[in-house]
């Protein structure tokens, strides 16, 4: 089968072809148009030491428990850091929207940074109510990270104001070396 560029297009080296499913024309094995671009089948060549073949069993076999997954949700428990560094402090910004600020604990330790929360919410259900979908998170999110200086822990400050936890962690000074006299 010889495959050429569609008329009005510049024929290259390896031209590159889109591969798409279109019902018939894929099962018949013949090509199709898909918007201006010629599309091909899906054939391959079969090698018997090839280990995809493998690869697709378990596919296979696990497909059934995807609708039981949370691979489509967002990721629920997260938290959205955003940290600048200046020449005397990093600053971190993180986002915990809905948590009370006696549920946030920061620690610094050296040049690692721990931000743990407890997200509670309200999961009382009421009589003759059912939850249909419940996608609101309850429990703990941490996040944990190192920066690249030493932090001086005794001047770090924290606030939290509209679900945002600022955290101003300065740096300590570069400690001066010591010469040592050999007596």
């Amino acid at each position: 089968m010889i495959v050429r560029p569609l008329p009005g297009t510049r024929c290259r080296a390896n031209p590159i072809f889109v591969m798409a499913s279109r019902g018939r024309d894929e099962s018949a094995g013949r090509m199709s148009i898909v918007r201006g671009v010629r599309t091909m089948s899906n054939v391959t060549r079969y090698d018997p030491f090839s280990i995809e073949p493998v690869a697709d069993l378990f596919q296979g076999l696990f497909r059934p428990l995807r609708g039981m997954t949370l691979a489509d949700e967002p990721d629920l428990a997260s938290m959205k850091i955003d940290v600048t560094e200046s020449d005397d402090a990093y600053k971190v910004n993180a986002e915990l929207p809905g948590v009370a600020k006696d549920d946030i604990d920061v620690q610094v330790t050296g040049s690692t940074v721990s931000i743990n929360a407890k997200i509670q919410r309200n999961s009382e259900q009421k009589e003759g109510e059912r939850v249909i979908r419940r996608e609101r998170y309850s429990g703990a999110v941490s996040r944990s990270f190192s920066l690249s200086g030493e932090i001086d822990d005794a001047k770090a400050t924290a606030t939290y104001q509209d679900g945002v936890l600022s955290l101003t962690l300065p740096k300590k000074a570069p400690v001066a070396q010591k010469k040592l006299t050999i007596g």
